[in-house]
């Protein structure tokens, strides 16, 4: 055990007084005020066993986040009950430390330590806080459930929470933590669920001379006015028992509410799924026509994923509850004159502990519901893709029955093409032949040429007036040829004209895309 660590224990030690009888902590307490910086290190170690606990790791990791944790500055807002007594409001440390300083009460006090807003920073600042704890001698394990809150920098953690409980060595003392997580409705109108899933921590420590003290992170607006109407309509002041099971009641109040709207939304999915239609056919006979997708198989599993997230927390509870109730017992262990109102108390609170466990059982039960409903829907969405396949699979063979048919037709075309070339090629060797004897026979017969027969030859004689025939023919080509140039060149310019951009795309002007 370290020297500074073995010092501020002796101080504790030779600054415990007797006061008639019973033993105070008054001097001891206002001095951990002073040693508020070195928190946790500053507890005894019948609270704080340095066995047990890391010291160093929990006060730097304290300060590591206090950021998230706690206000930036040092203004806070506390709300202290002194039940019987009175009521304070604090706003500053410097309010809290004279507050502490100057508070002699013994009974039931209850220091409310509010929260911004959901995931917001916790209303006391780090030095605020520290004093508080350091005062009261907090142990350690609280600091737990101090992290569980702050703002969300990084995913939730679980594993944040759960039911701890400390007796002091040599003395009658008991503390325990644990967080509750409740249903509140947020009344934000932008999100589809109007569910929110929020958490209160609570430390309540048993003194040795029944001083009961709660601290209580974030409380919720239900417990609040709860606490407040009750006062007013019993005109009774609240006692350690009566904090713990309005905190219990006010945890299992929403949790019903809420589990009714999951399973609302369960139920229309599960609706759809039965009434859905499989296959082509079965949809267009269906007045109903409901049609699962993909994107119902998702949101079934999201539904999932939230009631195995409920069905946790609610196990959570649950210890949370079994761990109080048997505080309860410890603390009156042999109490006789309160064992009726200890009996009262732990059915009251067995009635919330029924109502958790019949939520969770439900959330069970909902569970096992949606898993038979997943495998409806997927095998749901395989059928409807089998079912699609055949229908692509029959057009496909439709459309290559109408490819073949064409193909087909196009090999008769071909083959009528491939005739008619045939006869054209008759037609051309044909005219190849008769032509040239046309031509023969035509200035034959117009008497351009004589043919002479002499003896042992034979004389052509072409006659004066050929070069006119000659003439003529060139004249009247190049006339019929400029004539089908000229006409070719307006029929292209009109088709410019109708058609430029592909007419540019034609001649390279453009690129086509």
């Amino acid at each position: 055990m370290s020297q500074p660590y073995m010092d501020v224990h002796n101080k504790f030690l030779s600054t415990r007084i007797e006061v008639a009888g019973s033993k105070a902590y008054c001097n001891t307490n206002v001095m951990a005020i002073e040693d508020w910086e070195q928190y946790p290190g500053s507890l005894p170690v019948s609270t704080c066993d340095p066995y047990t606990y890391d010291v160093t790791f929990l006060s730097e990791a304290l300060r590591r986040e206090a950021g998230r944790l706690f206000t930036t500055n040092d203004r806070l807002r506390l709300k202290v009950i002194e039940s019987g007594h009175r009521n304070y409001n604090l706003q500053s440390v410097s309010e809290l430390e004279e507050y502490l300083r100057g508070s002699k009460f013994r009974g039931t006090r209850v220091v409310l330590v509010p929260q911004e807003y959901s995931w917001g920073s916790l209303l006391i600042s780090e030095e605020g806080f520290r004093k508080l704890v350091s005062y009261f001698e907090v142990f350690p394990p609280f600091l737990d459930v101090v992290h569980a809150f702050g703002r969300r920098t990084t995913p939730a953690s679980d594993s944040i929470g759960g039911f701890q409980s400390h007796c002091s060595t040599g003395s009658t003392s008991v503390e325990h933590c644990y967080l509750l997580k409740h249903a509140e409705e947020h009344g934000r109108d932008e999100q589809d669920d109007p569910w929110s899933i929020r958490q209160m921590g609570v430390y309540h420590r048993r003194g040795e001379n029944e001083d009961d003290l709660f601290i209580i992170i974030n409380p919720s607006k239900s417990f609040q006015r709860r606490l407040k109407d009750a006062q007013t309509n019993s005109g009774l002041q609240p006692g350690p028992k009566d904090i713990q099971t309005l905190l219990l009641s006010c945890t299992t109040l929403g949790w019903r509410w809420h589990v009714n709207y999951v399973e609302g939304q369960f139920n229309d999915l599960k609706t759809k799924a039965h009434l859905a239609a499989v296959s082509e056919k079965e949809r267009q006979h269906n007045d109903v026509s409901l049609e699962i997708e993909f994107s119902d198989t998702q949101d079934l599993q999201v539904i999932q994923d939230k009631l195995h997230k409920l069905s946790y927390i609610l196990e959570m509870n649950f210890a949370a509850f079994r761990g109080v109730v048997s505080s309860i017992s410890v603390t009156n262990s042999g109490e006789n004159k309160e064992s009726a109102n200890l009996e009262k108390s732990r059915s009251e609170m067995e009635v919330c502990a029924t109502e958790t466990v019949l939520q969770k059982r439900r959330v069970d039960m909902m569970l096992h519901r949606l898993q038979a409903t997943s495998g409806l829907m997927q095998n749901i969405v395989a059928l409807r893709g089998l079912d699609a396949l055949q229908i692509g699979s029959n057009m496909t063979i439709k459309i290559m029955s109408l490819a073949q048919s064409d193909n087909q037709l196009m090999v008769d075309l071909t083959k009528k093409a491939h005739k008619d070339a045939k006869t054209l090629k008759t037609i051309t060797i044909l005219t190849m032949i008769f032509l040239p004897a046309s031509f023969v026979s035509q200035f034959l017969s117009m008497g351009y040429i004589k043919i002479q027969n002499g003896n042992n030859h034979v004389a052509l004689h072409f006659a004066n007036e050929m070069w006119i025939f000659g003439i003529l023919t060139a004249i009247l080509l190049v006339l019929v040829i400029g004539l089908w140039l000229f006409v070719e060149q307006r029929r292209r310019k009109r088709a410019r004209l109708s058609h430029p951009i592909e007419d540019q795309a034609e001649l390279g002007l453009i690129k086509k895309s």
